[in-house]
């Protein structure tokens, strides 16, 4: 009798890396400090700054309309808005959030900055940034279609889909009970080590990327663009695009 083999559909499972694939997936990582985005930049994804506390970032709205209409018409696989935490901030900081972002796009995924900033911040904060990471979790669920619902909660999409970042040991003293968030780790002397739930590194603080010129940058390595849309939850794995 043939063996009868079963296969999760192509919708549940993550890409597989191509003959052209990048060996690692490279974005910058920018703020006001530099250039509004333009044409010029090349990279799949793209990761800006909203709101820092209770401050908006003055290229919020310019980076944010580049990056919706790039995704839209395929130059982008996916982009990342990033938030401050500051102790005591977070409604603020979450009102500025939806009032500069409005309905999520599809393909944007939320991170939480969680640094100490010389020290000013200190002691676990868990609490305080889970509770921060479950409402944008919740917001960016409201923000989609009942079918897209069904599919988001059985791959756990929308819990993946913010993240957090910092180096290690910022995250081991302000986060260290985390749950299950994914986490980008700052280390510029090498790629970070013994960081539970790392998704990427930030390699650099002065990487030549145009049109930013000297700019954060980050690196999933060994992660193809549709692998990373994927664990950011974003893509429809069969069609490389999402369900809206």
């Amino acid at each position: 009798m043939p063996k009868i083999r079963l296969a999760l559909p192509t919708f549940f499972r993550r890409p597989k890396r191509r003959p052209h694939d990048p060996k690692n997936t490279v974005w910058a990582d920018v703020s006001y400090y530099q250039p509004d985005v333009n044409d010029h930049y090349k990279l799949p994804f793209f990761q800006f700054r909203a709101v820092d506390g209770n401050f908006n970032d003055p290229h919020v709205q310019q980076n944010l309309a580049w990056a919706k209409h790039a995704c839209d018409t395929g130059k982008l696989r996916g982009f990342i808005v990033y938030v401050v935490f500051r102790p005591g901030q977070w409604s603020e900081t979450f009102a500025l959030l939806q009032r500069d972002i409005g309905k999520p796009h599809p393909y944007m995924a939320v991170e939480l900055d969680v640094e100490s900033w010389a020290g000013a911040i200190r002691g676990d904060h868990s609490a305080e940034i889970n509770k921060a990471r479950a409402d944008l979790i919740g917001w960016l669920k409201r923000n989609r279609n009942f079918m897209a619902r069904v599919t988001d909660a059985f791959l756990h999409r929308q819990r993946r889909r913010v993240i957090g970042y910092g180096n290690k040991y910022d995250l081991a003293s302000i986060w260290p009970k985390r749950k299950d968030a994914k986490v980008v780790v700052a280390d510029y002397g090498g790629i970070p080590t013994g960081v539970a739930g790392m998704i990427a590194h930030q390699f650099s603080s002065t990487y030549e990327i145009p049109p930013f010129g000297k700019c954060d940058a980050n690196s999933a390595d060994g992660v193809t663009p549709d692998q990373l849309a994927w664990d950011l939850g974003l893509i429809h794995a069969a069609t490389r695009r999402e369900i809206k």
